[in-house]
């Protein structure tokens, strides 16, 4: 009996090294973890990563929040010709 070739591949979620045979190559095209994990545990991560990659959340847009203002902005005092400051007058508040 010959023993299938072994290959060494190194896990994308982990980073562990191990033994990945050749045969499970099946030709379909479904979803094989031992060909990129080293456990069916890292396959389930990688597989989520991989669709959240492909089909990314569609982005929200912040919403933004308008609050009344509680016054009126005040100028600042001007200066006048003769040199006096002269004020100006002040709103009342609008609430």
């Amino acid at each position: 009996m010959v023993a299938m070739p072994k290959q060494t591949k190194e896990c994308r979620v982990c980073g562990k090294t191990y033994e990945s045979c050749r045969s499970i190559k099946t030709g379909s095209s479904a979803f094989n973890w031992r060909e990129m994990c080293c456990s069916p545990e890292c396959g389930q991560i990688y597989f989520q990563r991989v669709q959240e990659a492909r089909n990314p959340l569609p982005k929200t847009k912040a919403k933004k929040v308008h609050t009344p203002r509680k016054g009126a902005v005040v100028e600042a005092p001007t200066a006048s010709e003769d040199g006096s400051a002269e004020q100006p007058a002040e709103v009342a508040d609008e609430t």
